[in-house]
């Protein structure tokens, strides 16, 4: 078991890696649209021999007291029933001053199936996989001794849901989801200390929910 935490500890710092995690999402992104791309081409046609599956833009910006959270996406209908999402999402959430607030960056690509077959009004239930990164800022009084001067968290995620489409118009509408959730998190915690610097790091497990909406627009 100590053995699998290390290999996944030394995944999470090597794909999460700031330098270069932009790159790698990129890449991500770009090998699954293509891979979609691909299996389109032996999807069925219509009468006009044009595909009849569906690319949709996905879409949300949701303020709060607290925070906000924006993100922006595709979608790839890949069969009667099947498409799959790629999502990137940008949390941040205030803990009372600007100056103490969560930032977090989170890529998730997923598979839906729709019961039914897939439309603008289906029901659908779904797979998904998460990688993010949360950088924790912290704030302080003047006469505080000790501080920490960098606290951040990368996770790895997975879980399940169900959903529903909501119709807006015949290319416009909404998508709403709820489920479980389960990652592995691995945190550092760098703290000074009458000018003396440690760092701790934490590894575990978490579960929680994963809820939300997106707006799509298909094309």
């Amino acid at each position: 078991m100590i053995n699998q935490t290390l290999i996944l500890k030394s995944f999470l710092s090597y794909w999460l890696n700031q330098e270069l995690l932009t790159m790698r999402l990129t890449i991500i992104i770009f090998l699954t649209l293509s891979c979609c791309s691909i299996i389109a081409q032996f999807s069925e046609s219509n009468d006009n021999g044009d595909l009849e599956y569906f690319w949709l833009l996905k879409g949300r910006y949701l303020p709060s007291p607290i925070g906000y959270t924006i993100g922006f996406g595709v979608e790839r209908q890949i069969s009667d029933e099947l498409s799959v999402v790629c999502l990137y999402n940008m949390f941040r959430i205030n803990a009372g001053s600007e100056e103490s607030s969560n930032r977090i960056r989170l890529f998730s690509p997923e598979i839906r199936y729709h019961w039914n077959g897939y439309s603008n009004k289906s029901f659908f239930a779904s797979a998904f996989v998460d990688v993010g990164h949360e950088e924790v800022n912290h704030s302080y009084t003047p006469d505080v001794e000790s501080v920490i001067v960098d606290h951040h968290k990368k996770f790895v995620g997975y879980g399940l849901m169900v959903g529903k489409n909501l119709e807006l118009s015949s290319r416009i509408y909404l998508d709403f989801y709820i489920g479980p959730r389960w990652s592995f998190l691995t945190e550092d915690i760098t703290r000074m200390e009458l000018q003396e610097v440690t760092t701790v790091n934490k590894d575990q497990h978490t579960s929680g929910l994963r809820i939300g909406m997106n707006l799509n627009f298909i094309f």
